[in-house]
């Protein structure tokens, strides 16, 4: 789910990470359209079971967070609104993604694997770059999880990793 404001004038706007209130992320998306603030809320798929039926929604890929696109003076703004809580930090500074990594995301998200987020890389493995497909040129590490083989990619800014399905990611 992507949001964009119609303002051309972009110079000096930065993707920030922002924490959510729980189960907040669709609400403070559509509050953030509202007031015309760029966001990006990447969406995977899930199938959920109920008492009577099983059905596959879209549920946000990274919980209770929301990259938003602002300037200085949105930066505020955007933090204001109902569901956000704070900015998320590393190093001591506001957590910055910048553009490559932010269209990475967008990639991995857009060619609809199963992705799943944590927080360490289990075991370290060799380097891999991603020969072709959707994701080609994504460079990451290859480990051994839950008995088949997953691609590591670090989201270095945010201190998080994205973990892929191997046989995923070479269509």
């Amino acid at each position: 789910m992507i949001g964009e404001a119609n303002n051309i004038n972009t110079n000096n706007r930065n993707w920030y990470v922002a924490y959510t209130a729980p189960r907040a992320e669709k609400k403070v998306a559509q509050r953030l359209e509202k007031i015309g603030i760029d966001y990006y809320l990447p969406l995977r798929k899930q199938y959920r079971q109920w008492s009577d039926r099983k059905k596959m929604i879209h549920v946000p890929a990274f919980t209770s967070y929301i990259f938003v696109k602002v300037n200085q003076s949105e930066y505020y703004t955007a933090i204001c609104q109902s569901g956000m809580v704070r900015y998320i930090y590393f190093d001591g500074s506001p957590a910055i993604i910048n553009e490559k990594t932010m269209e990475e995301i967008r990639r991995i998200f857009e060619s609809d694997p199963m992705v799943e987020l944590c927080d360490h890389i289990p075991t370290p493995g060799e380097k891999y770059i991603i020969p072709s497909g959707p994701l080609k040129g994504i460079e990451g590490k290859i480990i051994r999880l839950k008995g088949n083989t997953h691609f590591i990619l670090e989201v270095k800014e945010w201190g998080k990793y994205l973990v892929l399905p191997y046989s995923t990611t070479l269509n």
